[in-house]
């Protein structure tokens, strides 16, 4: 059976998810974004995966930390 899913994870995957893509950033990869649709997928899925996450973080923590919407 799977555990709920905390802030603490919830956070961490949202840093992973803006790490990977700060890395394509990084390599320069944004540049082939006209010509690779599949790029342009899995940074649109990274960026839905930052929005549900944030989404789901508890009330208590969006309290504390107002600039999380």
């Amino acid at each position: 059976m799977m555990r709920p899913l905390n802030d603490r994870h919830r956070l961490e995957v949202m840093l992973e998810m803006i790490q990977q893509i700060e890395s394509y950033a990084y390599y320069g990869y944004f540049q082939d974004f006209s010509i690779d649709k599949t790029m342009v997928l899995a940074m649109l899925k990274r960026l839905e995966i930052i929005g549900e996450a944030a989404h789901w973080l508890s009330p208590e923590l969006k309290s504390v930390h107002t600039q999380i919407d």
